[in-house]
């Protein structure tokens, strides 16, 4: 059977769809004093919790790929609630906080820098999902900064997984360091 006319350019829009890379836009948030280089469109969503240390103000970035999840979120806590902490015991916490939220196990958790910020890189396998999640997660101030990918198993070292995560700046503007 002999395609269409219809057909022919149905199929090389789908076939041309299919081999153009993603859109990705920078994002520069001068609230939350960072920029990221995230798959388009992105969703942003800000919600508040109640903790022991007080509210906390979320603000996450999302890009639901459907085959994987790029993420930026920042949590503000009450002012002074973690200054004077040492900042791998609430590394170390948050990454066992999030594994046992996603019900991953963790694979690897090592010092990451960017720049003069220490941080916490963690890479955890999700359990009965086939699926990696490899973050980073940034201490400054009284703001804890995450970017996360999610996707499937072995794809946490692909060149556009590192090139979102490696693409995430800290802004000139931020809150005192401790």
């Amino acid at each position: 059977m002999i395609p269409t006319p219809r057909q022919s350019l149905l199929f090389v829009c789908i076939l041309l769809v299919s081999l153009s890379p993603v859109r990705a836009d920078v994002v520069k948030d001068p609230a939350g004093r960072f920029s990221v280089d995230i798959p388009s469109p992105a969703q942003r969503d800000t919600k508040e919790t109640d903790t022991p240390v007080g509210k906390i103000h979320i603000i996450t970035l999302t890009h639901d790929g459907g085959t994987c999840v790029c993420m930026v979120s920042y949590n503000d806590y009450p002012a002074g609630s973690l200054v004077g902490k040492d900042p791998a015991v609430y590394f170390d916490g948050w990454s066992t906080g999030q594994a046992q939220a996603m019900q991953a196990t963790i694979r690897s958790i090592v010092p990451y820098a960017l720049g003069g910020v220490a941080g916490r890189e963690t890479i955890m396998d999700l359990q009965g999902h086939q699926a990696v999640a490899r973050s980073r997660a940034f201490a400054v101030g009284d703001r804890l900064y995450q970017v996360m990918y999610i996707g499937a198993s072995g794809t946490e070292n692909n060149p556009e997984v590192l090139k979102f995560l490696n693409s995430f700046q800290l802004g000139p503007s931020l809150p005192t360091a401790h």
